[in-house]
């Protein structure tokens, strides 16, 4: 539907704005300022679908020139903190096609702006591509000193008044809703200036965005407004479903019937037997469940997964670090028994005769050294090859990859540990109420027959079609419970205990169920 907004601002100097820099801004135009030097170029901006100026007939021609109208609003004021301009912004209904939406706003601009001596410059804009796509609106402009032929005057202070803005709030939706029902027909969607308050309506307003939240939003940043709005919103909508279901409870309560005790036991009955088949099912899901899980087998943690991707680096890893151990033993044998034949060979008369005999001794003793050294080596190698590899699963593991393949692995036993749960509780709840619903049922059954023989009411007042098809039984037992209220306590005793013994003996025992 067609939505209505109207919003006015100062745009002033103490804020550090200008109206050059706001009027270029606003119709994605060049201007530069005289005062400040400054050009502010925002040719390159997107959105705009119109721009224009209205003036009244005496206004100079200079007022149709955006660049000389606003620096010469920016001369006229020499405070430091002067108000240069006014803006107001309107919601443009979506309804309606360009041309009728610029009508609607160069009508509401003729008459209730340049009419009071204003001059107005319009920028209408479409709405953002990744925006609401209805958001057509427009920002106009005023000029705050009245003008003429020598341009611009005094301040008009009347213009700023509350009352002359309330006025203004209330045309604007007339001339909305007369220029939807121009185009659109006596059906039109219409809108209106007043508040939810004003209205009556069980509703808060939310916060207009702005460009800093709505820039935020689009970034999928979440701003303190648009969190501010999300929350209004579920509140709104909360209390309409709310208001709703209030409205057609209080329908149903206009429809209600007499119910036998007669109709309640067999209704009971019925529902009775449909818990117990909802036991059954869950009950069976369950056992189907455990059967996945025991087929899963054991639980999946974090941990277990962490050694399943570093069992075989690990188990490598030890076995090459057993081999460095052993290679590393074996040199030191050999350097051992090599000292001990070079001790005992120095002591020989042949070899300290024959010095070249000791040289071939030396040389084999280096040869054979130099391949266990090899081997020393190539272990040592193969360790820092399989330290290497663990650490490289040890780092992924802990990665956002690593994370999610562990949570994906986990993901069937998560799921059928969720459904047993969800299996669990809903026979549980069936079971309880299968014992409620065979509790009313006797107690129905029993009330009648007393009922019948002392001359009791023998009926109870339900609605005719429930709301609520869960809460149905609810009822049912609150209407039993109140016409046993009506008994003397004696009798309720006795009722109570027939009826818990009747249970005890099995429900429908000897009638056929």
């Amino acid at each position: 539907m067609a939505d209505y907004r109207l919003s006015a601002k100062v745009i002033s100097r103490s804020q550090g704005r200008s109206a050059t820099a706001a009027a270029s801004y606003r119709s994605a135009s060049e201007i530069a300022d005289d005062r400040t030097g400054e050009i502010h170029d925002y040719t390159r901006k997107g959105g705009v679908e119109w721009t224009g100026i209205a003036a009244p007939e005496n206004a100079p021609a200079w007022a149709q020139d955006r660049s000389k109208l606003w620096n010469a609003v920016e001369a006229a004021e020499t405070r430091k903190n002067s108000q240069v301009a006014r803006e107001i912004q309107l919601s443009l209904p979506h309804e309606l096609n360009f041309e009728q939406r610029k009508a609607l706003v160069c009508d509401f601009v003729q008459k209730e702006f340049v009419g009071r001596g204003m001059t107005a410059d319009i920028a209408m804009h479409k709405p953002e591509r990744r925006g609401d796509q209805r958001n057509f609106h427009a920002h106009i402009m005023l000029t705050t000193r009245e003008i003429g032929p020598e341009g611009f005057g005094a301040k008009n202070r009347d213009w700023n008044k509350v009352e002359t803005l309330a006025a203004l709030r209330v045309s604007w939706a007339e001339a909305q809703n007369a220029h939807l029902r121009k185009h659109l027909g006596a059906d039109a969607p219409q809108v209106t200036h007043l508040s939810y308050v004003d209205r009556g309506a069980d509703k808060l307003p939310t916060q207009h965005l702005g460009p800093d939240a709505t820039a935020m939003e689009r970034r999928g940043v979440d701003s303190e407004k648009g969190a501010y709005n999300r929350s209004i919103h579920d509140r709104n909508e909360r209390v309409k479903a709310s208001r709703a279901r209030q409205k057609e409870i209080e329908t149903t309560l206009e429809r209600r019937i007499e119910w036998s005790l007669g109709t309640v036991s067999m209704t009971a009955r019925i529902e009775y037997r449909s818990q117990v088949d909802a036991v059954s099912a869950a009950r069976v899901q369950l056992d189907s469940i455990l059967d996945r899980q025991k087929a899963l087998g054991s639980k999946t943690t974090n941990a277990s997964l962490r050694r399943e991707v570093l069992r075989q680096p690990d188990n490598a890893l030890k076995t090459a670090k057993r081999e460095q151990r052993y290679a590393q033993k074996t040199l030191a044998v050999f350097d051992e028994r090599a000292g001990r034949v070079n001790f005992k060979a120095s002591g020989l008369m042949n070899w300290i005769k024959n010095p070249r005999r000791m040289m071939w001794l030396k040389l084999i003793e280096l040869r054979e050294r130099d391949k266990i050294l090899k081997d020393v080596n190539a272990r040592a190698l193969e360790v820092l090859k399989w330290k290497a590899h663990v650490a490289v699963r040890q780092d992924w593991l802990k990665s956002d990859d690593g994370k999610a393949w562990m949570k994906q692995q986990q993901k069937p036993q998560r799921e059928l540990r969720t459904a047993e749960r969800k299996a669990r509780r809903n026979a549980a709840n069936a079971l309880r109420k299968a014992d409620q619903a065979k509790e009313l049922a006797e107690y129905a059954r029993q009330l009648n027959r007393f009922a019948a023989q002392n001359g009791l009411p023998q009926t109870i007042v339900l609605a005719e079609e429930p709301l609520n098809p869960k809460a149905a039984y609810t009822e049912l037992s609150r209407g039993v419970t109140q016409l046993i209220g009506r008994l003397p306590v004696a009798q309720q005793a006795a009722l109570a205990q027939s009826v818990q013994q009747s249970i005890g003996k099995g429900l429908g025992r000897g009638r056929g169920d």
